[in-house]
């Protein structure tokens, strides 16, 4: 099991509940509706253009607006926040010199997110950069849902983690702008 860098105090203040819902969809009251279902080809949303995220390898942007949390971030990740859509949260890691499968890789970043996400399941396989990506995601009780896509790329696990609220349409437009905005270098 991979340990994750963000302390859980961390965490449990930045998703604290917005309770936002206006278009009839599952809410931050309601997260067990997945925010995706996952595809398999690229977003279509237009890109993200916020600060950049950017580790060795890839760089992707957080939406107009998000600021870049550099308090929690280190050689190994990278986190936005955003103080208009409360809870929201992005990061973005790499877990050096993993080996094993797509499947193998999703089974342990699995196990280490139902630590915050009791609910969290395998969702449909999505894409990062073109490429063949897990999906991940779950209720987080009380604070909204954490959706989480990555994959082996090199000898590295890649991994962008989304903890936001509000109703699903809100953070599915979030999540598919981020997902668009990834390059790989």
């Amino acid at each position: 099991m991979r340990a994750r860098l963000v302390p859980a105090a961390a965490l449990v203040a930045a998703l604290a509940l917005s309770g936002c819902n206006d278009d009839g969809g599952a809410s931050a009251k309601d997260p067990d509706t997945p925010t995706s279902q996952g595809s398999t080809s690229q977003p279509t949303a237009d890109a993200a253009d916020g600060p950049v995220l950017e580790r060795p390898g890839f760089a992707v942007h957080a939406p107009d607006g998000w600021e870049l949390d550099e308090a929690f971030s280190n050689d190994t990740i990278v986190q936005a926040k955003s103080s208009a859509m409360f809870p929201a949260q992005i990061s973005v890691g790499i877990v050096p010199k993993t080996v094993g499968s797509l499947d193998d890789v999703a089974a342990s970043s699995l196990e280490s997110l139902r630590g915050q996400s009791p609910k969290a399941r395998r969702l449909a396989d999505g894409e990062l950069g073109g490429e063949a990506a897990y999906h991940l995601g779950g209720p987080v009780p009380s604070m909204g849902r954490v959706e989480e896509y990555g994959l082996v790329h090199g000898t590295d696990q890649v991994y962008i983690q989304f903890q936001l609220g509000g109703s699903a349409a809100e953070r599915q437009a979030v999540i598919d702008a981020v997902l668009a905005s990834w390059e790989w270098k």
